[in-house]
Formats: structure tokens, C-alpha cells, sequence
């Protein structure tokens, strides 16, 4: 788990190509980001964030990767995400979402939604923030493991995650439709 968390703040802190072409991933400067009161900030959004859909995310080369997806936010975007066990209804730890064969559903949509919920509820912060180029970082922890994030701008707002609605609007499967 150490070893995970290292390379995830590893791998996002890096700074971008030498030649000064393309985006740069280099952190906020450390006198202004303050872990602190990134945390803070997370802690009040997790109160009041929602379970805006459940979808299955199709992804890999063949579309062979599929996984139950569970966006958090509000009415005004998706700042949050974890992926959903479709048997057990339980959050999935980050990194063993491939190890398991995909299952299909055993429940109904709204078994499914309602079990996002309640994961929601149980829902906590690690104390790891990640510095990235657009802000920061938090990640969701479940029963003791990291299961999703939850995203932040520079000035601890909630950033909406396009991508995560366009992701659920390709889906096949969804709910709500």
C-alpha cells in the first residue's frame, strides 16, 4: 500500500519535458499548497456530495476491462469517483479492479445506486493529499482502503471532472439514464 501511494505521488508530481514544449505536471510552488487546508476543504465537500450516477466504465484495448463506476458530486458536475463491486455492492480497493474477472450485475439499478449511497456515507479521507497540475488530489478510503479520489482546484474549490461525464455518457449501461 506504501508502495502505491509513493508512486502515485511520484508519478503525478513529475515536471513536464525539459524542451518547454507541452504542458508542464509540475506541482503548485509548496508555499502555496497547504495540505492542511486542502484536507479541510475535502472534508466539507465529502459532507455533501451525492452519488450522481453508477455506469459501467468499458476500457482496455479490446474493451476487455469493465468496471462499475460511481461519480460524486452535485448539480453543478462530478468532483469525485469509485468504482462499485457488483456482487459484494462494496467499494473496489484502487489497483485491484482487473485482478477479478469482470461479473455482470446481480442487482437491479436502483440495488446498485442505493449500495453507492451507503458506500458514500462510509466514505472517509486519507490524510495523503496529491499536488497535481490543475490542483489537488484526494483520496477516498473505505474499510481502510484507497477506492477513488476526489478532485480539488488550486484554490480547494471543487473541480468538475468532464472527462468522468463523458465517460458516463458513452456507457451503455447507466443509471439514471
Amino acid at each position: 500500500m506504501a508502495l502505491l501511494l509513493f508512486t502515485l505521488v511520484w508519478a503525478t508530481a513529475q515536471p513536464g519535458p525539459p524542451d518547454g514544449r507541452g504542458p508542464s505536471r509540475r506541482a503548485p510552488s509548496a508555499a502555496a499548497f497547504d495540505p492542511a487546508t486542502a484536507l479541510q476543504a475535502g472534508e466539507a465537500l465529502l459532507t455533501r456530495l451525492e452519488v450522481l450516477a453508477v455506469f459501467e466504465h468499458v476500457h482496455g484495448r479490446r474493451d476487455e476491462k469493465r468496471e462499475l463506476r460511481v461519480l460524486l458530486g452535485d448539480a453543478a458536475g462530478a468532483y469525485g469517483r469509485f468504482n462499485l463491486d457488483p456482487l459484494s455492492l462494496e467499494p473496489v480497493p484502487i489497483g485491484l479492479e482487473g485482478v477479478a474477472p469482470p461479473r455482470p450485475a446481480a442487482a437491479e439499478p436502483e440495488v446498485l445506486f442505493r449500495a453507492a449511497e451507503r458506500a458514500l456515507q462510509a466514505l472517509s479521507l486519507s490524510a495523503v493529499v496529491v499536488p497535481e497540475r490543475d490542483g489537488v488530489k484526494l483520496l477516498l478510503v473505505y474499510a481502510g482502503r484507497i477506492v477513488g479520489e476526489l478532485r480539488l482546484n488550486h484554490g480547494y474549490a471543487p473541480a468538475a471532472h468532464a472527462k468522468w461525464l463523458e465517460e458516463y455518457g458513452r456507457s451503455r449501461w447507466r443509471f439514471p439514464d
